[in-house]
């Protein structure tokens, strides 16, 4: 039996505006994931009997500390694996660094998961959903469809379809931000 792994990056964190976090100076160094030894958060959120392959990618604003470092020995048994990302992600940051960051995230996925290794991707064999909310759904819609280059309105619960065309290299948006499915209005692009 293969061991499930769970991979944490900064690159999927909040938008960090200084309005949103006054005050608190390199916000990713306050997240709970930076306070716990790996195998505690998994004894903590996943329980005892789960084995877990932990990858923790780290934005620039929250490189391991000498006591993440210490942390990571003593983990090594449980294989938890600290990096920093490849894309630097510094606070304050703008809207563009906001979209960057997300669309540089997805663009690996939509590139490791389609076209690393095509031979594995048959027609509507491959499912990815990713859940996030916000700020993340704008570039994330442009990876799909750049003449959406910027939504207007999406509401909470929205659902957005991106499906990869046969033997393409493209993909089509078949559901755009829908939230009818909750009563809401769906976005307007």
């Amino acid at each position: 039996m293969s061991i499930p792994e769970i991979t944490i990056d900064d690159r999927l964190s909040e938008f960090l505006m200084k309005s949103w976090f006054d005050g608190v100076e390199k916000p990713l160094n306050h997240l709970t994931i930076n306070h716990f030894k790996q195998s505690k958060f998994q004894e903590k959120y996943l329980g005892k009997e789960n084995k877990f392959k932990f990858t923790r990618f780290y934005g620039k604003d929250a490189t391991p500390t000498e006591e993440d470092v210490n942390a990571l020995e003593d983990d090594e048994a449980n294989n938890v694996t600290k990096m920093e990302s490849s894309t630097a992600i510094s606070y304050p940051e703008t809207y563009s660094d906001m979209f960057y960051r997300y669309s540089g995230f997805i663009n690996q996925i939509i590139y490791q998961e389609f076209y690393e290794n095509p031979d594995t991707v048959d027609s509507r064999s491959k499912v990815i959903i990713l859940v996030s909310h916000g700020f993340s759904t704008d570039p994330f819609i442009n990876c799909f469809s750049p003449e959406h280059a910027q939504v207007i309105s999406v509401d909470y619960c929205a659902v957005t379809i991106a499906e990869k065309l046969s033997n393409e290299v493209t993909f089509e948006l078949s559901l755009k931000g829908d939230a009818t499915h909750c009563g809401l209005n769906p976005a307007m692009f």
